[in-house]
């Protein structure tokens, strides 16, 4: 998570500095995690800030290159990710069929993984384990804060 949050600050500066002609050479390499990052997770669920960061980086890249072309960019990506999922869940399920002792062990392991996050779950409810801290996760842009106050 750090790692990922140090590379969209990264990106966020590099974008920044770039214009509009050199941004369209690097969006291809830049915008799928972006996409990745803000289409994965809860929505009821507060927003990490690794999720924060790639929002803050998506509107400044909407900023640069225009609504229309970041849309059409976004939803290329996305059709993209979305066959690339597609393609991992067949194998998974062509897998029970060419080889079904593999899948039943992995079937067995994420039943393992559940039941020891129930247990875990259990505990914390029952006072035997320390819960873990959240964090508060806020949602200012500061960039957009700035653009306001300068319109007034």
């Amino acid at each position: 998570m750090l790692q990922r949050t140090s590379i969209f600050t990264a990106w966020m500066h590099v974008i920044s500095s770039l214009e509009q002609e050199d941004l369209y050479k690097v969006i291809d390499v830049i915008l799928p995690p972006i996409v990745r990052e803000l289409s994965v997770g809860d929505v009821g669920a507060p927003a990490s800030p690794v999720k924060q960061l790639a929002g803050r980086l998506g509107k400044k890249l909407r900023r640069k290159i225009g609504d229309i072309e970041y849309s059409k960019l976004v939803a290329e990506v996305q059709t993209k990710l979305n066959v690339k999922r597609a393609e991992r869940k067949k194998i998974l399920l062509q897998e029970k069929v060419n080889n079904p002792e593999k899948a039943a062990k992995r079937k067995l392991l994420l039943k393992e993984k559940k039941r020891q996050a129930k247990k875990i779950k259990l505990e914390m409810m029952h006072g035997k384990r320390p819960r873990p801290k959240k964090r508060k996760a806020e949602d200012v842009d500061i960039e957009d804060q700035l653009l306001n106050d300068n319109d007034e």
